[in-house]
């Protein structure tokens, strides 16, 4: 069962030093803050120099018949988001929907900088699209 908030973002704007997300948020709970429309009003800008690359493990594995095979993890890294804002690395204009902000940001803009964080580790590649629902 859902909790009834969150937020989806998708690439406007791409070039070689950053990238720009427009976001929407959400909240069925506040009447106010519904969004039924789905109106992106809010934008998260990045600079590429400022993402973490993934810890690589890599091991051989036997397998029980003689062959073996090379197995490559990628470990994801936590990332200080906070910090990064602070640096001017990552730019948050929240959007109007925001029903909760955090040191001035609204929360559904850093939990996306984080599934953003987290998925270029998993993938290699910025995600075109990600949301996060409760």
């Amino acid at each position: 069962m859902s909790l009834g908030y969150g937020g989806v973002c998708h690439i406007i704007a791409e070039d070689a030093s950053s990238v720009l997300y427009t976001y929407y948020c959400f909240n069925w709970n506040i009447d106010e803050y519904r969004n039924p429309d789905r109106v992106s009003d809010g934008y998260i800008t990045i600079r590429k120099d400022c993402l973490v690359e993934p810890e690589i493990h890599e091991k051989i594995k036997r397998f029980p018949n003689g062959k073996k095979k090379k197995i490559v993890k990628r470990i994801v890294r936590d990332v200080n988001i906070g910090r990064r804002i602070k640096e001017g690395s990552i730019e948050i204009e929240n959007s109007s929907f925001a029903w909760q902000l955090i040191s001035g940001y609204d929360r559904i803009a850093l939990l996306l900088i984080d599934e953003i964080f987290t998925e270029y580790q998993k993938t290699g590649r910025l995600p075109e699209k990600t949301g996060y629902c409760v």
